[in-house]
């Protein structure tokens, strides 16, 4: 039985995957990386048959090493043993290959999975904790930042934790209905979170709020600009305001565009550096510049953190997270069979443009014990 709302649930789990690959053009698909094949397993499940799953991984390929902790992660999503016969056939065949160069305005990057993350910045602050940024230390502040964001995942604890979520659906100007309760529990460890189904609907947000979507704006390769907003008390904390811009041409998050594969969009906002432990602790970002044949024309993210007692350890972690799209598709609230098809582009069936908004709250943060 299909739940409302869930297959265009699909469509944003293909469009706020993150990191991801950002090579792909209309005349060459590159191969699958990891997240598109987690994203395939998800469809699975609501939106495509079994077969057509195996069909669209042999179509495409596996662009990745298959590791023994990614077929772990498949079978925690419940992934059928047809779709991870695949996966482990072809990730077998799989031979090392030169990446074709990116068109211009794509930042080439490896296949996730293809090679082990770069190690993080040396473990040193340029001021002292506690510094308040001035327009003679700005500088030196935002490297100080920056450098905390780039390290955090490597210096996160294995931990678990519950994230509960609820859904909701707007159409047109009108209000939002609420669709979907459910919850997952998340481990994380090997840097990277797992998920088990605890509620019926084995839905969630996972859009790197446990270190990626801070690490695609601090990167340098995303050429983000910063500007120091001023002081501000936050959450209880002092904190420092500070607004960021990434243009859609250096950025390190796409979205998936039919015929096109993934395509990066620009997106700006703000954060907030609580100043005694230099760790941004909140952050709001809003699309800018989204491609024109893209199945979303906006998005908003608003993340916020807060300090968890881990191993006698202070850590700061995820507390909330709020995501909004809207769409020019046209919804009834419950979709038809199919309306999801391989390239992410929805059929509706009235004459509303839908909106989605999930609200997630992680909770009962325990430390990590392998079974």
């Amino acid at each position: 039985m299909t739940c409302p709302g869930l297959r265009i649930g699909l469509l944003v789990l293909l469009t706020l995957t993150l990191p991801i690959c950002l090579t792909g053009t209309a005349q060459a698909k590159p191969p699958l990386t990891a997240e598109q094949v987690v994203t395939i397993v998800t469809a699975s499940k609501f939106g495509i048959t079994v077969e057509r799953a195996v069909e669209m991984i042999r179509e495409r390929g596996i662009g990745f090493t298959v590791t023994e902790a990614f077929l772990e992660r498949l079978k925690a999503r419940e992934a059928d043993a047809a779709i991870v016969n695949v996966v482990k056939e072809l990730g077998g065949k799989r031979k090392t290959t030169v990446q074709p160069t990116a068109p211009p305005g794509v930042i080439p990057t490896k296949p996730n999975g293809a090679e082990p993350a770069p190690p993080p910045p040396p473990d040193v602050d340029l001021l002292p904790l506690g510094t308040v940024p001035t327009a003679e230390n700005w500088s030196e502040f935002l490297e100080s930042v920056r450098n905390r964001v780039l390290r955090y995942a490597h210096s996160l604890p294995d931990f678990i934790c519950n994230q509960g979520t609820r859904s909701y659906q707007a159409f047109g100007r009108r209000g939002w209905t609420q669709r979907e309760i459910y919850e997952v529990e998340v481990s994380y460890f090997d840097r990277s979170p797992h998920y088990k189904q605890i509620s019926k609907y084995p839905l969630f947000r996972d859009v790197g709020e446990f270190g990626p979507v801070l690490t695609g704006i601090f990167t340098p390769r995303s050429q983000a600009t910063f500007k120091l907003r001023g002081l501000e008390k936050k959450h209880g904390r002092n904190t420092a305001k500070v607004s960021f811009q990434v243009p859609q041409e250096t950025s390190q998050r796409p979205i998936q565009v039919k015929d096109e594969g993934m395509v990066p969009f620009g997106y700006r906002g703000r954060f907030w550096v609580d100043l005694e432990t230099h760790q941004v602790i909140r952050l709001e970002s809003k699309s800018t510049d989204m491609p024109r044949k893209a199945p979303i024309t906006d998005e908003e993210l608003v993340l916020r953190y807060k300090e968890v007692m881990l191993v006698d350890k202070l850590v700061w972690l995820p507390a909330e997270l709020h995501v909004i799209v809207k769409t020019d598709a046209m919804g009834d609230g419950g979709l038809s069979t199919g309306a999801l098809n391989a390239g992410g582009t929805p059929n509706f069936q009235t004459s509303d443009k839908t909106s989605l908004r999930w609200v997630s709250f992680f909770r009962n943060y325990r430390p990590f014990e392998p079974e």
